[in-house]
């Protein structure tokens, strides 16, 4: 085996790990959203089922929370590239 399949190699393992990291990330971030939105909006729910308002809370909730999270990752990036 030549260097340059052995440098290929290690480039397929890098981008798997950092998709591995990514995907770990974004779990995360979904399990921190279900977790603070749900337990914002579906205080009156009993059982299995939440009504009309909360699910439009959750909905509203979820959004705001992804729309802060593409925020600060911009400007994350920002400030990596200065």
């Amino acid at each position: 085996m030549d260097g340059q399949a052995s440098a290929e190699q290690q480039q397929a393992i890098i981008q798997q790990l950092q998709e591995q990291v990514q995907a770990k990330a974004l779990q995360e971030l979904m399990t921190q959203m279900t977790d603070q939105c749900f337990n914002r909006c579906a205080k009156t729910s009993s059982g299995d089922r939440i009504n009309s308002s909360e699910q439009g809370c959750l909905a509203m909730c979820m959004d705001r929370y992804m729309d802060t999270m593409g925020l600060v990752n911009k400007a994350m990036v920002a400030k990596a590239n200065r």
